[in-house]
């Protein structure tokens, strides 16, 4: 979810308190994430192409 969204949702004052809160990372999210930015970045190219 995007955090600015998240904080929209949560009513917090500020970002920092959203991510604090909320934002967890492991060498498994990260890891993922980075497939996940992959994989579109490789769909973008090839819509490109």
């Amino acid at each position: 979810m995007n955090p600015k969204a998240l904080q929209y949702i949560m009513g917090h004052a500020n970002i920092t308190m959203t991510l604090g809160y909320y934002a967890h990372a492991s060498f498994e999210s990260a890891k993922a994430e980075m497939e996940h930015s992959e994989a579109e970045k490789a769909a973008t190219v090839s819509m490109a192409a």
